[in-house]
């Protein structure tokens, strides 16, 4: 009692003591009890994940699998309750329980043992299932909170699916699936490593943000300071436990602070907590940089790879403490400068010094840099800064809109360039009444042609969907080029880059013209004439007066961003969850073993997630190729590399499809070449393409085939078929297999995600309607 009443007292002293309270404390049922969890969701939450001392830990070797995670949005209540109604956030009402309880409320485990007697007694005397038909169809309706979380709902997620979700990742990422519980590696350790770990595990990980609830329940359960750095500081606690020895870069979300989307600038309480919560994570020689405006970087590959954490709120435009990135005379104590510009002065900084090390970096935050995101100045110099070091930049990670996208980003230069461009008026650029998918086809869509593109001038940027159930929980693993023997010499490659070097052409304001940049109205500011400003708002187009000083432009076509090369993003899988059907098989599962168990024997071990694969950018020889004779594929196939997936995942997936793995065939010639061809052409150039084909003896194939000449050959019923010209090879020829139910998993078909090919499927997606349909279907729906 008196460690309980510590607690609570400890907690109402506000977030200081909270800190002290919640800093070493386990996830004990007096600490559940204390975070507003139930012992239900404190034992899922404890039992999910490995002990304060794990035992199986991945031995982290910097690059060593090439694969990183993200993860964003978390959200993790506290409040949820199964089974309440949606419509309160998946909340219950304190009042309602008063009324009905006469203020004496039952603990809400209690509550859970009498239903499950109820169905217990239910089972005895109706017919088999019918309880638990009863229950699961009572779970899954719409109105109801489900054990694992509510999709498409307002609802935040129940600690069950956080610890769920990593729980599933942990035992499919960083051990060999299927081997036990999850395998072992601490067995791998005593008996060496075997050709399975190299497939598996991660060589960092990036949570961008949103790690509390947010507060659409402000009546009922109103949000604190001391609830979201305990919110922090569990899911936190979460993670570390799930990714033990991995470097783990966070970041702060619009939520993680009080009020949500409010942050003055550092150092401050906020800024100091959360480097308390963050402190494994941080580097000592950043803990300054943090305390000041919560913003860190570090080197997740030794001299090799770092990460840059942003803080987005100061350039985010619904933070209405900060100045949106305005510039300040020189000498100006910082004190006094926009937390914004000062975040990216040093932003820039990091870059130029990465840069002199021949590093590579990825960069990530909470809010995605778009015009209808950021602040006119902070979306403009954040724009300017990344394309001036695309051969520094090698990826870019965001969260906080819940959907899956991508953004190319622009310089204006590249649009002084374009003549296509010419009619476009600054109005063009106000599609704040379009949707996010309409505003991303026009940015697709308005794409120079792949001749009339200087790349240069270009970068894309990922926002990755939510494990929130806004939609369905989501996540996303990366793979990058860890191959060492292709990485140029740093000397020679910087050389290139500054051999290259270019220079910015554009107005600017000089350093005495400084006072006239903070006096300038947003609305004229000028804007790119172009649709990839991202849901910019309407501003009038005016003509910059000064003339700009010219900034070195750093961009190389050899550089990581622009070729596949070492370190190199090369693609991703994307993770879904089934919500409805996990909650269903849930309840069906429960129902049916309420009071039928042993005395003792734990349910626990069968609460259990499973993520699907929605899709990956590979093509589908990448994916398939642990199934794949590398013989049959002319021996071009490389072994020497990580799988992208786990093959017992694969296993998995072929295993619920019911279809045999991808394979290689031969396909046989004929002997004898058809002697008869009617070509009947829509042109003279398509009739003669077709009688040269003929006369060089090439084989007709059908039209599944990827050749675009065609000709109808006459058959002798009068009527005609479609064939297509395929070059005839020296006896045989290959193809892969690729049953149907699997063809949607690589419709992308990248080979890389650096710049050209992003862009090129930037075109595709504006092209092709049926791949658009089903790239929008992903934005929002998540599984297909």
């Amino acid at each position: 009692m008196k460690t309980a009443a510590w607690l609570v007292a400890a907690l109402t002293a506000g977030h200081q003591a909270a800190t002290v309270s919640g800093a070493s404390l386990p996830l004990t049922e007096t600490t559940a009890a204390v975070l507003g969890l139930d012992e239900v969701h404190a034992a899922s939450a404890s039992s999910s994940l490995p002990s304060p001392q794990p035992q199986r830990q991945q031995k982290h070797t910097p690059g060593r699998y090439g694969k990183f995670l993200h993860i964003t949005d978390l959200h993790p209540d506290a409040h949820y309750m199964h089974g309440a109604k949606i419509s309160s956030a998946c909340h219950i009402s304190h009042k309602k329980e008063k009324k009905h309880h006469g203020g004496n409320f039952p603990p809400l485990s209690r509550v859970r043992a009498a239903v499950s007697r109820i169905y217990s007694a239910m089972d005895a005397v109706l017919p088999f299932d019918f309880g638990a038909q009863v229950k699961t169809d009572d779970a899954v309706s719409s109105n109801k909170a489900g054990y694992w979380g509510s999709p498409d709902s307002i609802c935040d997620s129940p600690p069950t699916l956080i610890t769920g979700s990593l729980r599933w990742i942990t035992e499919n990422w960083l051990s060999a699936p299927g081997k036990g519980k999850g395998g072992d590696l601490s067995d791998k350790k005593e008996h060496g490593d075997n050709d399975h770990d190299d497939d598996v595990g991660f060589d960092f990980v990036l949570v961008t943000g949103d790690l509390a609830r947010h507060d659409v329940d402000a009546q009922q359960h109103p949000r604190t300071l001391p609830e979201i750095y305990r919110s922090n500081r569990w899911t936190m606690e979460q993670i570390e436990l799930a990714f033990p020895d991995i470097p783990i870069v966070p970041c702060v979300g619009n939520n993680d602070i009080f009020p949500h989307n409010i942050m003055f600038p550092g150092p401050s309480a906020v800024t100091r907590e959360l480097a308390n919560i963050w402190s494994k994570h941080i580097p000592e020689f950043e803990v300054h940089n943090f305390q000041r405006g919560a913003y860190f970087a570090t080197e997740v590959i030794p001299n090799e790879l770092a990460v840059l954490s942003l803080n987005t709120i100061y350039m985010y435009d619904s933070n209405k403490v900060v100045d949106g990135c305005v510039k300040s005379k020189k000498g100006k104590p910082e004190k006094d400068r926009d937390a914004g510009t000062v975040m990216l002065d040093w932003m820039e900084v990091q870059l130029s010094l990465f840069r002199s090390r021949h590093m590579q970096v990825h960069i990530m935050g909470h809010v995605p840099p778009t015009a209808g995101n950021f602040f006119p100045l902070c979306y403009e110099r954040y724009t300017d800064i990344v394309l001036r070091y695309q051969d520094t930049v090698v990826g870019q990670h965001y969260g906080h809109m819940n959907v899956d996208a991508f953004f190319v980003q622009e310089d204006e230069e590249a649009v002084m360039f374009d003549t296509t461009a010419d009619n476009i008026t600054a109005s063009d650029t106000s599609v704040h009444t379009y949707s996010l998918s309409d505003d991303l086809q026009d940015d697709y869509a308005t794409l120079p042609g792949r001749k009339r593109t200087n790349l240069n001038y270009y970068h894309t940027f990922f926002v990755t969907p939510s494990i929130v159930p806004t939609f369905l929980p989501t996540i996303r693993v990366y793979t990058y080029n860890n191959t060492r023997s292709v990485k140029s010499t740093a000397s020679q490659f910087i050389e290139a880059k500054d051999a290259q070097l270019q220079h910015l052409t554009g107005d600017d304001h000089t350093d005495d013209d400084d006072d006239e940049d903070e006096e300038q109205d947003d609305d004229e500011r000028a804007v790119f004439p172009t649709s990839r400003s991202h849901r910019r708002r309407h501003r009038k187009h005016k003509r910059k007066k000064h003339r700009k000083k010219k900034l070195p432009r750093h961009a190389s076509p050899d550089s990581p961003a622009r070729t596949n090369t070492y370190l190199s993003m090369l693609g991703y899988s994307q993770w879904v969850l089934d919500l409805d059907r996990a909650n269903a098989e849930w309840e069906h599962r429960h129902a049916d073993q309420a009071g039928l168990l042993p005395f003792g024997k734990s349910k626990k071990e069968e609460d259990k997630l499973e993520y699907e694969l929605e899709y990956v950018t590979y093509d589908p020889e990448t994916l398939w190729e642990p199934y794949l004779d590398v013989e049959d594929g002319g021996g071009s196939r490389r072994r020497d590399r990580n799988a992208p997936v786990p093959k017992a995942l694969l296993d998995r997936l072929l295993e619920r499809a019911g279809v045999e793995p991808p394979h290689y065939i031969r396909t046989e010639e004929k002997e004898e070449q058809r002697t008869f061809v009617a070509a009947v052409a829509n042109s003279f150039e398509d009739k003669l393409r077709c009688a040269f084909a003929h006369a060089l003896g090439w084989t007709l194939f059908s039209s599944s085939t990827h050749i675009s000449s065609r000709c109808l050959a006459s058959t002798m019923g009068g009527t005609t078929e479609t064939v297509v010209l395929l070059p005839s090879r020296a006896g045989k020829t290959l193809k892969l297999r690729l049953p149907k139910a699997l063809k949607h998993l690589t419709d992308y078909s990248m080979p890389s995600l650096t710049v050209e090919p992003m862009m090129e499927f930037a075109r595709r997606l504006a092209s092709d309607r049926k791949l658009w349909k089903r790239f929008t279907g992903r934005m929002y729906q998540g599984l297909r």
